[in-house]
């Protein structure tokens, strides 16, 4: 697992945001457990920054022996969260790769700037509930929609707010997200 180049997206993620975001929801969100056939942790992660209601963030998961990583944006009200765009490595959650900020820039061209932020972009209705200090993510519309309909013994594990410790950025990628987050929570 590349847990190293995970946690240096998320230093330059968090750092580059930390002046634009404001809401309940921001911060890194985190769920482990322990695969025994690997002898390791494997985790899922969503680093979420909010600001004014608009929520962009990063998000990343193992599975089938693979890791899947990318981008969302969505809407925040109150403790329900709902993502509508995604993008990332071809998996569950996204259909489409994210663009590079060089093809995003050669493609905007003419098109106008409000298009930036959905451009080559997966639609998804996926969503979260903020309960009891928890996150818990939903696949679908289905299910509860407030905390007090939230059933504990059928619910997703949650992912839990954890601290993020520093670490060194690491030039390209990590660079490229927070420039591409500083957009999204601007616009």
């Amino acid at each position: 697992m590349q847990i190293d180049r995970l946690a240096m997206l998320l230093f330059a993620a968090l750092f580059s945001a930390s002046s634009y975001a404001s809401g309940k929801f921001d911060g890194v969100w985190q769920s482990c457990d322990w695969l025994q056939q690997e002898n390791s942790e494997i985790c899922t992660v969503a680093v979420i920054h909010e600001k004014q209601g608009k929520v962009c963030g990063f998000w990343y998961y193992w599975a089938t022996y693979r890791e899947y990583e990318g981008r969302f944006i969505g809407r925040a009200n109150g403790d329900s969260l709902k993502w509508t765009s995604v993008c990332g490595r071809p998996g569950s959650r996204a259909t489409t790769e994210c663009p590079a900020s060089s093809e995003i820039a050669s493609t905007l061209k003419g098109v106008g700037k409000d298009a930036y932020a959905e451009l080559q972009w997966s639609k998804t209705n996926e969503r979260a509930l903020l309960c009891r200090g928890k996150l818990y993510e939903f696949d679908n519309e289905s299910g509860p929609k407030t905390c007090s309909d939230l059933n504990l013994n059928s619910a997703p594990s949650p992912l839990v707010k954890r601290s993020l410790k520093s670490k060194k950025s690491k030039p390209g990628e990590a660079v490229e997200d927070a420039i591409w987050l500083k957009q999204c929570l601007s616009k």
